[in-house]
């Protein structure tokens, strides 16, 4: 049984991927609001890594309240997959969809959610340092194409994150 399990680990190779991280983000958009997100990454055998994620935005500038929460599905492509061994830096790009909601008690009194919900394109650049095997530092840029013209049709994110590979050894 010991081998076939030691056999098992070896063929799914846990030894030299991270297959999983986790990520906080903080930023700013165009807006202008204050951006925080939380993200989940599956990284895949291939050259496609797959991440999701929920987010918030927040501001409370020219007498407005503007809220908005929703989630991205990316799917991303690494330039380096294996900097994490070698402490080096990497770049990062993606495509996908974005769902989100917005809020704002002035001009949104009166609509009701699906009036204020918008599903769009999302596309990503980020360069990454790979500071330690289970820590990766991330400065990104996000732009997000909104289906609902309502809400406008752009939205413009970048900022710091900070990745956990829960997979590091």
């Amino acid at each position: 049984m010991k081998s076939f399990f030691s056999f098992f680990l070896l063929l799914s190779g846990w030894h030299s991927a991270n297959s999983q991280a986790v990520a906080i983000r903080a930023g700013h958009s165009l807006v202008p609001d204050d951006y925080l997100a939380l993200r989940y990454a599956h990284w895949t055998n291939g050259a496609i890594n797959v991440s999701f994620g929920g987010f918030a935005e927040r501001s409370r500038k020219n007498n407005l309240d503007f809220s908005a929460y929703g989630a991205d599905l990316i799917a991303e492509y690494a330039s380096n997959r294996e900097g994490y061994q070698a402490g080096a830096f990497g770049l990062r790009s993606g495509i996908g969809a974005s769902w989100q909601a917005e809020n704002e008690p002035w001009v949104y009194r009166d609509w009701p959610l699906k009036r204020r919900m918008s599903l769009g394109l999302v596309g990503e650049l980020s360069g990454e340092w790979f500071m330690a095997p289970a820590f990766t530092l991330k400065a990104f840029a996000q732009q997000k194409l909104l289906f609902n013209p309502d809400l406008g049709r752009y939205r413009l994110v970048f900022g710091l994150g900070l990745t956990y590979h829960l997979s590091s050894y």
